[in-house]
């Protein structure tokens, strides 16, 4: 871990090994604005809006780009609480750091990301916590959003497939905003992988599910952006019971997970934890499904997650 300035910020934190590299802005967010792997000419993975990099202080809430902790449902004022000041920060251990975005009039809601480096792999742990600094009991729910740079192509795997005859019970939800449609050409449906691709779009597109399986990746050329996280049958999400959402415009793809929506009693805290690996898997991504197995195989099995 070493701090060194970044397009304009004087606080950041990077964060390294011999395969990955992050850099966490400490000046304000907290946000990890840049997510690449460790070899030369590697690409940063995350949207960056090169007008905002290196301001602080706007009295409006700032996308900038990168990763960044929401506070779900979205609504305003809560969800759009200015970030744009310097967060207190500290390290946790050898490999990681603690930032803190302090509750405010609008939100009561303190903020906090633990962001963790395997020493060893191209493992990243990122912890996010909601803790009500408030007077009264408040519901929310941890809500983590990745910013992806243009280009991206986002894989849903799916659960197997059954038989009419035995499997009478519906097993898959998949969650509309009014803005959306399935007939949209960046949706690709199939039958073991979902795909929802970035491009010059003149409208956006927001899709939710409830998704068993628990994780998704990211292909951008031929590097592979992992994302997991916990999957509870029993907990409330927000959303129609979305816990992982997709947001794509003419810009960016958002990959957003959602931890459980709980109330909390002052002092009370809700946390969500994803884990997060990149990888260059050589080649871009194929377009027949079963030759995306093939191509997810070799990176899904470091992670240990199910390849279906």
């Amino acid at each position: 871990m070493e701090y060194i300035t970044y397009k304009g910020w004087q606080r950041c934190v990077a964060l390294g090994n011999d395969s990955v590299e992050l850099i966490i802005v400490a000046d304000i967010g907290p946000r990890i604005i840049s997510y690449k792997l460790a070899k030369d000419n590697a690409e940063n993975v995350f949207m960056e809006f090169e007008d905002q990099a290196g301001a602080s202080g706007e009295r409006e809430w700032m996308i900038r780009g990168g990763h960044r902790l929401w506070v779900a449902p979205e609504q305003i004022p809560l969800t759009y609480t200015p970030d744009n000041e310097e967060v207190p920060h500290e390290p946790v251990g050898d490999h990681g750091i603690l930032l803190v975005n302090p509750a405010t009039q609008d939100n009561p809601f303190r903020k906090e990301m633990i962001v963790r480096i395997a020493s060893n792999s191209p493992r990243i742990r990122v912890d996010h916590r909601l803790v009500n600094d408030g007077d009264e009991p408040a519901a929310a729910a941890p809500w983590a959003l990745s910013v992806m740079k243009p280009g991206a192509q986002l894989i849903i795997p799916q659960l197997l497939p059954g038989e009419h005859a035995l499997d009478l019970l519906p097993n898959r939800r998949v969650i509309l905003w009014p803005f959306s449609s399935l007939s949209d050409a960046r949706f690709q449906p199939g039958t073991r992988y979902w795909r929802v691709r970035q491009a010059d779009h003149p409208k956006p597109f927001k899709l939710g599910l409830n998704l068993q399986t628990g994780w998704v990746c990211c292909a951008l050329g031929s590097t592979l952006f992992v994302k997991s996280v916990p999957y509870n049958p029993e907990a409330e999400y927000t959303d129609e019971g979305s816990n992982f959402e997709i947001y794509t415009n003419n810009q960016m793809l958002e990959i957003e997970t959602l931890g459980e929506f709980v109330e909390l009693e002052p002092g009370e805290a809700v946390e969500h934890t994803e884990n997060w690996w990149l990888f260059d898997l050589g080649t871009p991504l194929p377009a027949d499904e079963l030759e995306i197995r093939e191509w997810l195989r070799p990176a899904l099995e470091k992670t240990g997650l199910h390849l279906p």
